[in-house]
């Protein structure tokens, strides 16, 4: 039986098997070795764009935009540099979670800290984070908040200052990754302290309220610097939250188990189109009944129950503050360590025999690398990327307008004026997409047509720059 338990630091040292480090690393690089041939993609481009001005220590975002700033160095438009910094991070993602297992599995002989990082490295839903070059600010807020609560850990374990001041250092920077990152560091400590931390051994009442005290302050000022605050006020709030449980229960978990169908648009219902159907009770129900369930089995299935825990609270920011996406594969990073610790546990604890788990494991490993591998290869370029999207979600109007502006980069005007149109007709105040047909008709030399859609994109938007430029 595995259980939760504390070992000395040099036990866990002794106990970390490098080989299975060394193991990851060689997965981890054979799935993902094709993601290399990848290129720009929607925001992607905006980085590029915006490297030199966003590097200022006053960002929030600065370590971030440090290494894109790095990656634009040798060559800036070349994408092998930024996809391969994804694929690092992403690497040491999972190995941080090998050692984040190691450190809650008393069990000395467990192969399980190896397999759930396996599982991490190799889930499809990760594809997202590692191909989008931008996703990175997510990426690098969750690697920081998961090295923070090694150190974390560790410190509790062993009682050096030199554990709580490279705790404070990683929580720095996984700030100063994304916003975000703050609340990731803070969750992660605060869910293993709930069911791992003996208080009367290891804190005070009174570190504890210094410590609590302290964060929640620096959570409210940092809400009130950012203006984030200012998206908890949105009126529509509460739909925001409905919806995203709907999303959470029936596109992120259903992904997770079942990681067919990923998509950079899901085609969610969005705060325009709310309606309160059966899919809003179902996700309510879903997810009330899993949490109920993880606190009823707490004290008995600790190891479960941290899991869906942790699954739930990595979600809390995208519950209430509100945006246009509403179903983003990159934000479910974090919450796939719950995953994957779940169902590690799960089959090492209720399948008899352990050549029989090995066997799933391996089965599990092998299928997800191989839709890993092929879902990699759809995001290879801009027109096979939006192409696959429209087949998911063929009314997506960023698909839409995105794969015409690559079959417009390649030379295939019709095709280009056909997608714009289709997303004209779905969104006739989309005048990004009145832009991207006239260059599309000045491509054919059609030039009153073009100039017509110019100026109708100046109508819907008189600040648009490129449509004056173009027209």
């Amino acid at each position: 039986m595995i259980i939760p338990g504390n070992v000395g630091i040099i036990s866990f040292m002794s106990r970390a098997k490098w080989f299975h480090v060394l193991f990851l690393v060689v997965l981890c690089s054979l799935v993902y070795s094709n993601s290399l041939k990848g290129g720009f993609h929607y925001d992607d481009f905006h980085v590029l764009n915006e490297v030199n001005t966003k590097l200022n220590i006053s960002n929030l975002r600065f370590f971030t935009w440090l290494t894109f700033y790095a990656n634009a160095l040798p060559e800036k438009t070349n994408a092998v540099f930024y996809h391969l910094t994804n694929l690092f991070i992403h690497l040491c993602a999972g190995i941080s979670i090998y050692f984040i297992v190691l450190l809650i599995i008393k069990d000395k002989k467990s192969y399980i800290p190896f397999f759930v990082s396996a599982l991490f490295l190799v889930h499809p839903l990760a594809t997202e984070p590692v191909n989008y070059i931008t996703a990175r600010f997510t990426q690098m807020a969750a690697l920081f908040s998961f090295l923070a609560l090694i150190f974390f850990i560790l410190y509790v374990k062993g009682r050096k200052f030199v554990y709580i001041a490279l705790t404070l250092t990683a929580f720095f920077m996984g700030v100063y990754s994304k916003e975000v990152g703050m609340f990731y560091a803070v969750a992660g400590i605060f869910v293993y302290s709930v069911y791992f931390l003996d208080w009367k051994k290891h804190m005070s009442g009174k570190k504890v309220l210094i410590i609590s005290g302290g964060s929640l302050l620096f959570l409210l000022f940092l809400f009130l610097f950012t203006g984030a605050l200012d998206r908890f006020r949105n009126p529509l709030l509460w739909k925001y939250f409905l919806i995203q449980n709907r999303v959470f229960a029936l596109k992120y978990l259903r992904l997770m188990i079942l990681p067919v169908g990923l998509s950079v648009e899901h085609g969610a219902m969005t705060l325009a189109g709310f309606k309160f159907d059966a899919g809003v009770l179902l996700g309510l129900a879903v997810n009330v009944s899993a949490i109920a369930y993880a606190v009823v089995i707490r004290n008995r299935k600790k190891i479960i129950s941290f899991s869906i825990i942790w699954i739930y609270i990595f979600h809390i920011p995208y519950f209430f503050l509100t945006s246009g996406e509403t179903a983003v594969e990159y934000r479910t990073y974090p919450m796939l360590f719950g995953y994957v610790l779940l169902m590690g546990y799960c089959i090492a604890n209720y399948i008899a025999g352990k050549r029989r788990q090995k066997i799933i494991f391996t089965a599990i490993v092998i299928v997800f690398g191989i839709l890993t591998v092929f879902r990699n290869s759809q995001w290879g370029d801009e027109l096979t990327l939006w192409t696959k999207t429209l087949k998911t979600n063929p009314n997506s109007r960023r698909a839409l307008n995105e794969s015409g502006k690559a079959y417009l980069r390649k030379g295939f005007h019709d095709k280009a004026i056909a997608n714009f149109s289709r997303a004209i007709e779905l969104e006739p105040g989309n005048y990004e997409a009145w832009n991207n047909r006239g260059n599309a008709y000045k491509g054919k030399d059609l030039i009153d047509q073009a100039v017509s859609d110019y100026s109708m994109a100046i109508e819907l938007n008189p600040g648009y720059y490129e449509a004056y430029n173009n027209r």
